[in-house]
């Protein structure tokens, strides 16, 4: 079965690009892996540790999904972006490659500084004691930081093959070693979060063995490079804050009910399923709409859009209809006995993802034509809508819910008028 946006880039592309068709399987198939693996891990310590353990474990998933990600996943992003434009002008990006990684570096370094000042707060605080975990989340982010440029390069050149696979060994990593100790019983949460950890360090393993650096090539404006690249860190450290705090928050904000900020979290992750879908997009929609901006293409930029914004509108009305009732019958049968999150939230949460999905078609088009601080101008409006609704007189669960909402219609609104006004730029700079 074709990936749709693979079917729809396919259009764009026209015909003989069988091999770029296939990548794309191979992007969905390695983001599908890890995607299941992230439920995996939360759905198989939830039988086996304590209520603790598990709201412990749950906040250690999504603070990696969080930091890793939020610091370095714009890196991936910048790569991208500026060896397919490198590639669509006919120069080598060998040069602006190291550039990045250089800057990957700087931020890695100041991301563990950060993290060894904050440890005190997070053993006590969210890990509850547990200091292993902390070590878990550190080495989680040191991998991610060295994987952020390769994966860049490998689809800033076409290699989708290969990302798919450095993708999927990440996920692989993470599942692995959890059914194996969910089948011997294991009851502490350390080896659960140890595995978890591995799948970054695994994955940057195998890209430094998969990447191939292309020729060289003229060196970027290091003002420029530093601007954009902390214009999107910005811009994705508050998007990741918006996408995975507020289970971290209802865990804060209920000390006296593990229980239920268990289960939230676990239900706020299975209503965000679709979202996994929409991933593998950034490295196929990027790369494409970069090369249709570096030759003033803005007719194709336009066309590709549509196409995927079309994609997603058939993915969210399935996720509307779905998630309700899968995320019920799946948190009675696992969490059997425990508090329960009602229809209404569930239904509620799915809608703030469909919100969150058509974000991520309209955020790579706006860095492919270089609006990097309209970008993060426009998450920094959502988080602050984020925030309002955590200020409303209403109970975490329900306050977290309307956060995710609120974040995710200001955001999408602002990414929209400023993508509108640089295709409008854009137009009447090539006529």
């Amino acid at each position: 079965m074709r990936d749709p946006l693979a079917t729809v880039l396919g259009k764009r592309l026209g015909t003989g690009q069988r091999g770029f068709l296939t990548g794309t399987l191979w992007v969905a198939a390695g983001t599908t892996v890890l995607g299941v693996s992230g439920y995996g891990f939360l759905a198989l310590s939830a039988h086996l540790v304590s209520p603790v353990d598990y709201a412990s474990l749950s906040s250690l998933y999504l603070l990696v999904a969080l930091i890793g990600p939020g610091l370095f996943l714009p890196v991936e992003q910048e790569t991208t972006r500026l060896v397919s434009r490198a590639r669509a002008l006919g120069v080598g990006e060998r040069q602006q490659t190291r550039q990045i990684a250089r800057l990957s570096a700087a931020l890695l370094g100041a991301a563990l500084l950060v993290l060894a000042a904050l440890g005190p707060l997070l053993v006590h605080r969210v890990f509850h004691g547990n200091v292993g975990l902390w070590f878990a989340l550190v080495g989680s982010v040191a991998g991610y930081g060295g994987v952020s440029v390769l994966r860049g390069s490998l689809a800033g050149t076409g290699r989708l093959r290969e990302y798919g696979y450095v993708v999927g060994v990440d996920g692989l990593t993470r599942l692995l070693p959890c059914l194996a100790f969910a089948s011997a019983g294991v009851t502490a949460a350390l080896p659960y979060g140890v595995a978890l950890a591995s799948g970054s360090v695994a994955s940057f393993a195998v890209a430094l063995a998969l990447t191939r650096w292309g020729p060289t090539g003229p060196e970027a404006s290091w003002s420029a490079l530093v601007r954009d690249t902390a214009s999107l860190v910005a811009a994705s450290a508050i998007a990741l804050s918006v996408a995975n705090v507020a289970p971290v928050l209802v865990n804060v904000l209920l000390p006296g009910n593990p229980g239920l900020a268990g289960v939230f979290a676990f239900t706020f992750v299975l209503a965000r399923v679709p979202l996994f879908l929409l991933y593998g997009m950034q490295p196929i929609l990027l790369p494409v709409l970069s090369r249709s901006s570096a030759r003033a293409e803005v007719g194709g930029l336009r066309r590709d859009i549509r196409r995927a914004l079309a994609v997603v509108g058939v993915l969210g009305a399935g996720a509307l209809v779905l998630t309700a009732p899968v995320s019920r019958w799946l948190t009675g049968a696992l969490f059997h006995g425990r508090a329960e999150v009602s229809g209404l939230i569930v239904t509620l949460l799915a809608v703030g993802t469909v919100l969150a999905m058509l974000v991520q078609v309209v955020q790579p088009a706006l860095i492919a034509v270089a609006g990097h601080r309209m970008v993060a101008g426009s998450w920094l409006i959502g988080i602050v809508c984020f925030a309002a609704a955590f200020a409303l007189p209403l109970d975490p669960v329900p306050a977290a819910t309307a956060a995710q909402i609120a974040a995710g219609a200001a955001t999408l609104t602002a990414m929209t008028v400023a993508l509108r006004r640089r295709l409008r730029t854009h137009e009447g700079t090539s006529s």
